[in-house]
């Protein structure tokens, strides 16, 4: 859930000078990233960008005028979760990186939802479902949802351990 930023001086926009300098970014980065937002420029909406050897870059479209935001990686590593907006609302959504199939969690509804991430067979988040933000967590077999944690003021940010042992939010 942390957000980086990189930078790196450029000579030029062309696409080749682009790439190499997004090569040097992933090479010092200690994850794969989930997403990547950038702007609609041609050194990045071209050929050569797309076809990028490590085959990292996966253009994702949401249907219609729909977002995606608060990615993050599902324990298969094929997959993510994510929250889109679309006119309805937003809902929970994962999405399969191979295919492009967008599967939703939740329906949609004008409530707000932050921050899926997933440790062994539940997705957790956050919501304000009951009228203030608590956490909450999806089993992902049953797809049945559950209020888990709550607190006098609300809960900003809901962070589990990897096992999904214990939670920590603030």
């Amino acid at each position: 859930f942390t957000r980086y930023a990189f930078v790196r001086p450029v000579k030029d926009k062309r696409a080749e000078t682009v790439l190499d300098a997004f090569k040097s970014i992933l090479s010092e980065a200690n994850q794969k990233p989930v997403m990547i937002v950038m702007d609609k420029g041609t050194e990045f909406s071209n050929q050569i960008f797309k076809n990028l050897e490590t085959n990292l870059i996966k253009e994702l479209f949401a249907i219609g005028n729909n977002v995606f935001f608060t990615p993050s990686w599902a324990t298969d590593k094929n997959s993510i979760y994510a929250v889109e907006l679309g006119a309805e609302g937003k809902s929970i959504v994962n999405i399969d990186l191979e295919t492009g199939l967008q599967v939703p969690l939740t329906s949609p509804s004008t409530v707000e939802m932050r921050k899926p991430i997933q440790r062994n067979n539940y997705l957790y988040f956050t919501s304000n479902f009951a009228g203030k933000d608590e956490g909450y967590a999806i089993d992902l077999t049953t797809k049945s949802r559950y209020s888990i944690v709550a607190a006098k003021y609300g809960i900003k940010d809901l962070q589990s351990s990897q096992d999904g042992s214990r939670m920590v939010f603030s």
